[in-house]
């Protein structure tokens, strides 16, 4: 599906997938080797605050021995696939697509896509541009906004709401030890005006 933030539109593949973790919302962004270094490009210091090396560094575990090992994006292919396993990763490079602009590809794997929704309500909503990199900020009321944004585009999607419900419970006690309260209006924010007819783009 096609997803616009900011000033780009973006082309996303979601795949829910085991990521055999032991916390809610794992998942693992995948992009290619030339969007990188188009992103890196405007956002040089995005090399640091989205792990680029240690992404580098898992490839590294795919090369056969006696291969040419890579040491940074300039040794790898453009249409090499490099994996974040890090929310904050792809919301910071998606956040960065929708501040150049243009067209983008990217896929996302993790446990419910309940959780991409959530993350692109970050990346587009508190994610912004600081100089030459990208930063977030989020509290407790953007985390409940990003909550009922990630469920209603997980319905929208054709997620079983009886599963979204069941995310969403499980992430009430953490919610509370982080920010200190309870998300009390979380529920009914999601359902309340909903219909399935709007678009999934959050």
């Amino acid at each position: 599906m096609n997803l616009r933030i900011g000033k780009a539109t973006v082309n996303v593949s979601i795949a829910d997938q085991d990521m055999g973790g032991e916390f809610p919302g794992e998942c693992c962004w995948n992009l290619d080797v030339a969007s990188l270094r188009r992103i890196l490009a405007v956002f040089p210091k995005l090399e640091t605050a989205a792990m680029i090396p240690d992404s580098i560094g898992d490839a590294i575990e795919h090369y056969d021995e006696g291969d040419d090992i890579p040491e940074t994006l300039d040794d790898l292919p453009e249409d090499y696939i490099l994996s974040f396993r890090d929310a904050d990763s792809g919301i910071f490079l998606v956040a960065a697509m929708g501040a150049i602009g243009g067209e983008w590809a990217v896929s996302w794997e993790g446990e419910g896509e309940m959780w991409f929704f959530h993350d692109w309500d970050h990346a587009t909503h508190d994610a912004y541009e600081d100089g030459k990199t990208i930063r977030i900020e989020i509290d407790g009321d953007r985390e409940i906004r990003a909550y009922i944004a990630g469920a209603r585009g997980a319905i929208r999607n054709g997620a079983d709401i009886g599963d979204v419900c069941n995310e969403l419970a499980g992430i009430v006690e953490p919610f509370r030890e982080r920010f200190g309260y309870e998300p009390s209006n979380m529920w009914s924010g999601i359902f309340e005006g909903f219909t399935l007819a709007e678009p999934a783009n959050v």
